[in-house]
């Protein structure tokens, strides 16, 4: 008897201990939206690595506030390259313009001098403990 009403009280625990979300891996639409985003090469004196960046707008459509954003860039020989967005993004603000920078330089140019990018969201981290990423 005692044991049944022990495994009964676990039961019961289980049921109200919330549970993190598993990642939902590009089932449906991403949930941020990115509005913009160009590129940003600065270029140093002859023979230093260039600092690549990109310029970048975006909102997040989830209910949960997203604290880490990764974008996906592809490079002009198709090559893609990440930057990473962290902050609190509340649902429904627009994160206008916001500038992130490559985490090294880079020996030869990455981005063409073309100031549009081919930019995708790659991947989402929310406060709730959910994460969505995109399908390969």
């Amino acid at each position: 008897m005692v044991q049944h009403a022990a495994a009964l009280l676990s039961a019961a625990i289980l049921a109200v201990t919330p549970a993190s979300a598993p990642p939902v891996r590009g089932v449906d639409a991403p949930p941020v939206r990115v509005t913009s985003c160009r590129t940003i090469v600065e270029l140093h004196a002859r023979g230093a690595p260039a600092q690549e960046a990109i310029q970048v707008s975006f909102s997040n459509d989830h209910d949960s506030p997203a604290d880490v954003a990764r974008f996906s860039v592809r490079s002009i020989t198709g090559q893609w390259k990440e930057f990473t967005a962290r902050g609190s993004f509340s649902k429904g603000v627009v994160i206008a313009d916001r500038i992130l920078s490559s985490e090294t330089s880079v020996e030869e140019h990455f981005f063409s001098r073309e100031r549009s990018a081919d930019c995708a969201l790659s991947y989402v981290h929310f406060t709730d403990g959910s994460a969505w990423t995109a399908s390969p």
